[in-house]
């Protein structure tokens, strides 16, 4: 983009984002309000990066999501990856993968471990949720019963890591199965982004954000297995 139209759109009283370096496989943003600077350097002589940016990981993606006929973006692998970047993109990897496995085992207190007392959210049921004990009682037990076979697709996960290692953003799609009020099943996917915070880097990753959403055109509620016409 060029460093002009960075500046007019960046004189909007919202931050906005500038991607830098487009069409590397190790690609950053930048987080730009007011009058936008002219556009830094990718990194330094020494390959440093500048220190208000957040380094984007993404795994290998590839073949379709599953119970959908919705093939998955096809994101290339950032090869190359420092053993940091390699590191934290595992790290929030295993988050979603074991987060997926609690859901579809019903473990609300394991699950519950993972997030900050603190987390706010939208989900598939609430519109907003404001702290954990909310988020357990109005929107995980109002789905996780409904539900049958959720897991997180984390083939195709993208993640973006603060440059302090303190903060990160996931996000990856997820299937499920739901059930109609006769009992019926039909293929729920949908995706998940993620807000995470730790204190130290060498601590595990704590939610403070999730935002679950269902694809366009798939039923609001599920009914459960057990669901029946009368």
């Amino acid at each position: 983009m060029p460093a002009s139209e960075a500046r007019t759109r960046a004189t909007e009283p919202v931050a906005a984002l500038r991607r830098d370096g487009a069409g590397s496989e190790d690609t950053v943003f930048e987080a730009v309000a007011g009058e936008a600077p002219a556009l830094p350097a990718h990194a330094d002589a020494a390959g440093h990066r500048c220190a208000d940016r957040f380094s984007v990981a993404e795994c290998t993606a590839g073949g379709t999501t599953g119970r959908s006929d919705s093939p998955m973006p096809p994101w290339t692998g950032s090869n190359g990856m420092s053993a940091a970047e390699a590191e934290d993109t595992a790290a929030i990897k295993a988050w979603f993968d074991e987060w997926g496995r609690e859901v579809a085992a019903r473990r609300f207190g394991e699950a519950r471990d993972r997030f900050h007392p603190e987390v706010i959210g939208f989900g598939t049921w609430m519109d907003f949720v404001d702290g954990l004990d909310a988020l357990e009682q109005h929107q995980w037990r109002s789905i996780w019963p409904t539900i049958e076979d959720f897991e997180h697709r984390t083939e195709g996960l993208r993640c973006l890591v603060s440059p302090d290692r303190l903060m990160a953003v996931g996000m990856t799609v997820w299937t499920s199965t739901g059930f109609r009020e006769d009992g019926t099943a039909y293929d729920r996917p949908g995706r998940t982004t993620a807000v995470f915070v730790r204190g130290r880097a060498d601590r595990p990753w704590s939610c403070i954000h999730t935002h679950v959403s269902l694809f366009r055109g798939v039923p609001q509620q599920s009914h459960g297995r057990t669901a029946r016409s009368d």
